[in-house]
């Protein structure tokens, strides 16, 4: 929770910027908590600290529209826990000599030492683990919830331990800015395991829950988006200028017809060979987004959309619930028939035609047949 001071100062931000006296400046500012759960933290403070840091002991409060919850949604499975917080809550629970609630022995786990009591939780919150490990139900709605981080570090290991199927362990590989002081610090940073990036070691099983994390190693001119689009158009497989690499080039447009294009290297063209149909709409996230590079033909605009390996493409119509297919594109890059010998050697382009007139099918003079067709432009 957030403490007063920083709420009386976006209070005058906001009065200074709409240069008016109105709470906020007049805009509407949501706030939502509980004051019997999360307090703001003060160094050192006492209870009465933590109370005085609370927005109610601010001199706005008085001036707040107060919406209060009454129904505990999350215990709503057990009315007796539900019940027994609302009483703590309302400062309604018994108390004993020392002025403290006591804990309902139900709740309690026997403590004999740390391991067997822990053991014992493990069993009480995750019954024949062993047995209901593959069951996502039975892992995703339970939880262990304790104080500190290196508790939690703790409980995981020891949980993964218990969980069957081999184990896989991943060592992150720890580097210093300067690579000098690598073997200084090496074994420091092999230590530490700061909150929101993964531990030095993780160790994982098939079926354990993890926490997915964005990807820490995007270069500076890479961002990563996710997008319904539709594929207006597809060459195919060529060699780059130095004829090292093949590439495939696409372009894709989504439902403000905005066109972007995408581009698919090697044996990429291969994976992806059965999908981006022309005129099929997808659902595309983790592509890459890089400068355009003229080494793999003419660019439509200055950035493309690099479609590799790791890119997560899902057809509309595979997707649960199924997505609604775009329109068909109304924007079309053509090319006239008197520019046609402009256009540089080997370069895909469209062009869009009527059909006059058909001959009918003849030999050639190699025994190969052949069919003349006359077709005219918009010009």
């Amino acid at each position: 929770m957030a403490k007063k001071e920083m709420i009386e100062v976006l209070d005058l931000l906001l009065k200074d910027l709409m240069e008016t006296n109105i709470l906020f400046g007049g805009k509407v500012v949501v706030f939502s908590g509980d004051f019997r759960q999360t307090l703001p933290v003060v160094r050192g403070g006492k209870r009465e600290n933590f109370v005085s840091a609370s927005l109610l002991c601010s001199k706005i409060w008085n001036e707040l529209e107060k919406l209060q919850l009454s129904k505990n949604m999350l215990a709503k499975i057990d009315p007796a826990f539900c019940q027994y917080l609302m009483r703590i809550g309302h400062g309604k629970e018994k108390i004993n000599s020392q002025g403290k609630i006591e804990i309902s022995r139900s709740f309690i786990i026997p403590s004999t030492d740390e391991k067997d009591s822990l053991n014992i939780l493990f069993k009480l919150v995750y019954p024949n683990l062993y047995t209901s490990a593959s069951n996502i139900s039975f892992i995703i709605f339970r939880a262990i919830l304790t104080t500190k981080n290196d508790f939690v570090d703790e409980i995981n290991d020891m949980l993964i331990m218990q969980s069957p199927s081999n184990i896989k362990v991943y060592i992150v590989v720890d580097e210093t800015l300067d690579p000098k002081d690598q073997s200084e610090y090496k074994d420091f940073m092999h230590t530490l395991n700061p909150p929101g990036l993964p531990p030095y070691k993780l160790s994982l099983k098939k079926h354990c829950p993890i926490i997915l994390l964005r990807n820490l190693n995007s270069s500076r001119n890479q961002r990563m988006y996710r997008v319904k689009v539709q594929v207006v158009d597809k060459g195919q497989p060529r060699d780059n200028l130095q004829k090292t690499n093949k590439y495939q080039l696409m372009i894709l447009q989504d439902e403000e017809e905005t066109q972007v294009q995408g581009i698919m290297y090697g044996s990429d063209i291969k994976s992806y060979a059965e999908m981006f149909l022309p005129y099929h709409t997808y659902l595309i996230s983790v592509a890459s987004v890089t400068e355009s590079n003229h080494a793999y033909g003419i660019s439509i605009n200055t950035f493309l959309w690099t479609i590799d390996k790791g890119t997560l493409i899902e057809p509309t119509e595979e997707v649960e619930p199924p997505e609604a297919s775009l329109p068909p594109s109304t924007q079309l890059t053509l090319t006239m028939f008197d520019s046609f010998h402009h256009q540089p050697e080997g370069l895909e382009f469209d062009g869009l035609a009527i059909v006059v007139n058909i001959a009918l099918p003849t030999c050639a003079t190699n025994g190969s047949r052949i069919q003349e067709l006359i077709i005219m432009d918009n010009q």
